[in-house]
């Protein structure tokens, strides 16, 4: 091991030096004067060289700390033997030290930033003044915002007074949590559930963070909650008041009259077979929805499957007088599973007869596009206004309800028509004029 020697030490023994000089030299020399000018000259020499190397050394260490002061880190190599030494092994081990720390602080906060930048929910940060320090991506592409938001009001850059008054109200009050459903309608219409916390610093506020959870869609799935409630209930409820009705009446006294009964027990058998249909359709659909129907995809000749749904409609198209006619050639093959694929081409032609006008035709047509097939099942009927295209695959809706209703439809077969083939990965698409008729075109895989 390397002794090192202090500068206190150094200093020690260049004094010890120079009185040996100076010693030696009185032998030497009768003059005194001489002898001591001698040594001094010798002493003062002495401590100049030490002093200018100790002071370079220093200064070295000084730039080092100065540079490290800039985010430069640098290592020293100094081997004096003496306190400069141990001052520059504490220098390096400080700028070690401090380096290691700024790099955990810099991975802490790219993975804070990567963790605030990814979040599912929007998240705004505001200052103790109320300005938006942070805004997350979510949060932006939600609201659409490109502009610039640091250092503005929440409502300068989302324009809603709700939001603004939520803010200041977390920022001047000493309750920890408040949260709050509001609906923008700028730049679109979203449901947003806000949790807003105020930060505390020393115990005083230091600002605020806004959590925006989008709840939209959560909205909407419970307004379709609702309204299938409300038509399945009002669907249930007509019929099973005319049951109800011409049941009493019969019971009554209308039964001792045939043609009354016989009329009546008609319309009770109708009323029942409407029921019937809606709970099979509310069946399938449950079915469909909760993803418990097993699915056996082959490839069929999609001719043989029409041809066996045009022959059971046969009794449907005479009673509406309607011609439907399969011009799909044969053989053109799809990968489909049979008995689903049934219901869809049953539901559309079914749905073509019933909407048709009278002496009308149903044409259904196939052609094959890179590697798909194309049906199509056009009619000659009262057509689709455009105002109700977009919502023709709901559940319960109906273009005219009056016709459908006396029809005996259910308002559920276009929609169990375009669960199975999303679940097929095929693609349905409508196109209409109002009086003119309409066409309705499923494409499916090969």
């Amino acid at each position: 091991m390397k002794m090192k020697i202090s500068l206190h030490a150094k200093l020690t023994a260049l004094t010890a030096l120079a009185a040996v000089l100076i010693l030696a030299a009185g032998y030497s020399f009768k003059d005194f004067r001489a002898v001591l000018f001698v040594s001094g000259v010798v002493v003062l020499a002495a401590g100049f060289l030490l002093s200018r190397l100790v002071s370079r050394r220093i200064t070295i260490i000084a730039k080092a700390a100065r540079a490290m002061a800039r985010g430069q880190y640098h290592c020293l190599y100094m081997r004096t033997g003496d306190e400069i030494e141990d001052l520059a092994d504490a220098v390096n081990e400080v700028s070690s030290q401090i380096k290691a720390r700024i790099q955990e602080i810099n991975t802490n906060e790219s993975r804070l930033e990567a963790t605030f930048l990814s979040m599912f929910d929007g998240v705004m940060i505001l200052d103790p003044q109320g300005n938006i320090l942070l805004m997350n991506q979510t949060l932006t592409k939600l609201l659409q915002i490109t502009e610039p938001v640091i250092g503005r009001k929440p409502i300068e850059v989302i324009r809603d007074q709700e939001i603004q008054d939520l803010a200041d109200a977390v920022l001047h009050s000493e309750q920890g949590l408040k949260f709050k459903e509001i609906q923008i309608l700028h730049p679109q219409e979203r449901i947003f559930m806000i949790h807003a916390t105020a930060i505390a610093r020393d115990g005083k506020p230091d600002g605020a963070v806004l959590v925006f959870h989008d709840i939209t869609e959560l909205r909407k799935l419970e307004q379709v909650r609702k309204d299938f409630v409300a038509n399945v209930s009002h669907e249930l409820r007509t019929p099973m008041t005319n049951i109800k009705g011409y049941s009493e009446t019969l019971l009554e006294g209308a039964l001792d009259d045939p043609k009354v009964a016989r009329e009546f027990a008609q319309i009770i058998q109708d009323d029942a077979d409407r029921l019937t249909q809606l709970i099979d359709d509310l069946l399938s659909l449950a079915k469909i929805e909760s993803g418990k129907i097993v699915f056996e995809k082959r490839l069929y000749d999609l001719k043989a499957v029409v041809d066996a749904v045009v022959r059971d409609l046969t009794p449907q198209a005479r009673k509406f007088k309607v011609t439907v006619q399969n011009t799909i050639p044969s053989p053109v093959y799809a990968s489909v599973d049979h008995p689903t694929m049934t219901q869809v081409f049953f539901n559309l032609v079914d749905n073509a007869i019933k909407y048709n006008r009278e002496d009308g035709q149903v044409t259904i047509s196939a052609r094959e596009d890179n590697g798909k097939v194309i049906v199509s099942i056009a009619d000659t009927g009262m057509g689709i206004p455009a105002e109700d295209m977009s919502r023709i695959f709901e559940r319960f809706y109906r273009v005219d309800k009056a016709r459908s209703r006396k029809l005996g439809g259910t308002g559920l077969g276009l929609s169990i028509v375009k669960h199975i083939l999303q679940l097929h990965g095929a693609d349905i698409a409508v196109q209409s004029e109002p009086g003119r008729g309409s066409t309705f075109q499923v494409t499916l895989l090969k």
